[in-house]
């Protein structure tokens, strides 16, 4: 008589997880994506590495000991308009997997806001009027300027570090 079947890894039998997102060939991906890959129950930890190089001669993001799934990449680690590559590692104790398959993902252009309100050639605007401007994605900070003229060469007012993407015009101002 047969005992019941159980269920084991060897050492060295370590597999890759499969890589879920960002998509392969995606484009037009935020500088701050999240990585997402299939769960290992038993991994004690992945490694991710992101580069702008198939063969990850140079990194644009490496890290060890991930103990979730998932990775968002910090601010300022991936540039506009490049093409990366990104693949994980899995470790079970203290065996490693071998690399993923590798996936290619594209990160989209940056954008500029774009004038709301008040629309184009408004007249009788109030002198404490609220500009307001499109939302820009992954970005820290606007910086307004109003000018005398349309090339921009008279700068009447300028204010940096604006978080929001509206600015109301103080008594005195216009």
């Amino acid at each position: 008589m047969w005992s019941s079947i159980k269920q084991f890894t060897t050492e060295g039998s370590v597999k890759p997880p499969k890589l879920i997102s960002p998509s392969n060939f995606v484009t037009n991906t935020t500088v701050v994506p999240n990585f997402v890959w299939e769960n290992i129950v038993e991994a004690s930890s992945y490694k991710i590495q992101i580069s702008k190089f198939q063969n990850f001669g140079t990194m644009a993001v490496e890290e060890s000991n991930l103990t979730s799934p998932t990775y968002t990449v910090p601010k300022y680690k991936l540039n506009f308009s490049t093409i990366y590559y990104w693949r994980i590692k899995t470790k079970i104790n203290s065996v490693e997997s071998e690399w993923s398959e590798i996936w290619k993902f594209t990160t989209g252009a940056l954008t500029y806001p774009n004038p709301v309100s008040p629309s184009y050639a408004s007249t009788n605007i109030s002198l404490t009027t609220k500009l307001d401007w499109t939302d820009v994605a992954n970005i820290d900070n606007y910086i307004l300027q109003i000018a005398n003229d349309y090339s921009f060469t008279s700068i009447a007012f300028e204010k940096s570090n604006l978080t929001a993407s509206e600015f109301i015009c103080p008594e005195g101002l216009l």
